[in-house]
């Protein structure tokens, strides 16, 4: 291996089995434990190209820790070849949790109920705390946020232009998390927000994997890639338990090893079509 490959993102970038069961009980999410051991899209990806991995992916990271975790592998590494840099949702913030040593942060999903995606009881009820602040305060909002990814994903491109590092960005899932709940009127209106917002034609819409992330504009997410099929996904099943309905868990459309292969093969072939002598 002559280089490495740098991967940042949220849990569809991370080990989440393994991850998810650091802070689970086999109570609270008996199906992970049930998931045998399979290979991540990333892996492959690692293994076609020949190249270390180093991924600071995190669950339920947002754009701002994706951007920090983004600049201090640069300032770190000099021997990235290879960068997939995957974005969040929207409504994601970030806190800076008070250290430094895992690159991680406590996340805040204004459009969440925080009933099963923090690691433990400390981090829930920080969530939870902000997370009534920040509605109630109207801070953060989804138009800020993507504001700031859209200054993110120019200055990361900059810089790795500037590196001479061969990339591909990406949303993971949909950047408006709240777009189901919206009537036509509201989608419209934040569709043209998005699309007419001052740097967005500044945006590097041909290193951009399923360009600009949003199936109703004619893109995507590495979710919308795996969601719709029950073989792709970890739990498809909707559970009707009232005690784990109520801590969160009825479905989970992170990606298995089958969703995994489908996520590594589409992206793959846009890598070879961007970059045709890569391997």
């Amino acid at each position: 291996m002559s280089g490495k490959l740098l991967i940042v993102g949220d849990s569809f970038c991370s080990r989440y089995v393994e991850d998810t069961k650091k802070y689970h009980s086999v109570k609270k999410k008996p199906y992970i434990w049930k998931v045998p051991k399979f290979k991540y899209w990333f892996d492959y990806l690692g293994d076609k190209l020949n190249l270390e991995l180093l991924n600071l992916s995190f669950r339920g990271a947002g754009n701002q820790q994706i951007f920090d975790n983004t600049l201090y592998a640069l300032n770190t590494n000099d021997d990235i070849e290879f960068a997939v840099i995957c974005w969040s949702e929207f409504d994601r913030i970030d806190l800076l949790n008070g250290s430094s040593e895992n690159r991680n942060s406590v996340h805040i999903n204004l459009s969440s109920t925080y009933t099963d995606i923090n690691s433990s009881n400390t981090y829930r009820n920080l969530s939870k705390k902000y997370n009534y602040f920040f509605t109630e305060d109207k801070l953060f909002d989804a138009m800020c946020m993507m504001d700031k990814f859209i200054n993110y994903s120019i200055t990361v491109d900059n810089l790795l232009k500037h590196r001479k590092i061969k990339n591909i960005q990406a949303f993971s899932v949909t950047p408006f998390l709240s777009i189901k709940k919206q009537n036509r009127m509201s989608q419209i209106s934040l569709f043209n927000e998005y699309l007419n917002h001052e740097l967005f034609d500044k945006l590097n819409d041909e290193n951009f994997f399923m360009y600009p992330g949003v199936k109703e504009l004619g893109g995507g997410n590495f979710n919308d890639l795996t969601i719709d099929n029950e073989n792709y996904v970890l739990n498809s099943e909707k559970n009707t338990n009232k005690e784990l309905a109520d801590q969160g868990w009825i479905i989970d459309n992170h990606p298995n090893g089958e969703g995994n292969k489908v996520i590594f093969d589409k992206l793959f072939r846009f890598i070879l079509d961007k970059y045709k002598k890569i391997v």
